[in-house]
């Protein structure tokens, strides 16, 4: 694998790693942004439907709330339309004490029950995990919670439950698979716009690494090691002219000092020029 092929893989794997950590966090601030959101709506569509049940039961304060409640026959559609502006609510119901449902938003038979043992959605929003939270969302399918207000005459038993039903999975194809697709599209597009500068980057670099190669192999030239050799008055011996002294150690040292002189006059000259000859 040559230079080029590595610094495009390295840099590939660089910018996949930064996307797909960006991509993680957003996950994560949007699954939470997503379940705080569910929440409040939840809320307020119970005060909402706590409003329509009171003004039901005002309008026929000499019956009992439960005739009130089954006499009122838009009370249902109003519920529906209370849930409607939601994507992550699933039933309205009023409830006696005893969970038997009154009034709902969806059809139900007389005498059906309310599952009761629904969790509360308050914890989880406020408490959960991300990893909870999402397997809520992808392992946990079915898994629905309630928010739920007690109402009756003060100093009395509650006579009544308003039970708003969450379900969070409606979330996952409503609302959080297509904001992560907006997502992923932008972080591809991220992760597009980072290779092509890697790339860019990497043509620029080897064009300055030529560039550098040939003005190395200019500056190691042998002609150019000969012109700044003639430069210094250096002569360089003829092409198989070059000879080499043989060493003897046991005689060389008594013959060099034999053979010392007194320098010349010559000598002390070039010796005085920084060991140059002197052209006349």
């Amino acid at each position: 694998m040559n230079l080029r092929a590595q610094l495009t893989l390295w840099s590939v794997l660089v910018m996949a790693v930064i996307v797909g950590t960006v991509t993680a966090v957003d996950l994560a601030q949007e699954v939470k942004l997503q379940f705080e959101s569910a929440l409040e709506r939840a809320d307020y569509t119970m005060q909402v439907a706590v409003n329509e049940v009171k003004q039901t039961v005002n309008r026929n304060p000499t019956i009992a709330i439960s005739d009130a409640l089954l006499t009122d026959k838009d009370l249902p559609n109003d519920l529906l339309a209370a849930m409607s502006t939601s994507k992550s609510l699933y039933e309205i119901a009023v409830c006696d004490p005893q969970g038997v449902i009154l009034v709902d938003s969806v059809p139900t038979p007389a005498g059906t029950k309310f599952p009761t043992s629904l969790p509360d959605f308050g914890p989880l929003v406020h408490n959960g995990s991300l990893v909870e939270k999402m397997r809520v969302l992808l392992l946990a399918g079915s898994q629905k919670y309630q928010r739920s207000q007690g109402l009756g005459v003060p100093n009395q038993p509650i006579a009544i439950y308003v039970r708003v039903v969450v379900w969070p999975a409606l979330m996952t194809q409503k609302e959080i698979i297509p904001i992560i697709q907006r997502h992923a599209e932008v972080s591809l597009l991220r992760l597009n716009s980072g290779i092509s500068r890697a790339v860019q980057t990497q043509t620029t670099l080897e064009k300055q690494n030529m560039a550098l190669q040939t003005s190395i192999a200019e500056l190691t030239s042998g002609e150019r090691v000969t012109t700044a050799a003639a430069g210094g008055q250096m002569i360089e011996p003829p092409a198989g002219q070059q000879r080499y002294l043989t060493a003897r150690p046991a005689s060389d040292p008594a013959r060099a000092a034999r053979r010392y002189k007194p320098p010349s006059e010559r000598a002390k000259a070039i010796m005085a020029n920084r060991g140059m000859l002197t052209k006349k």
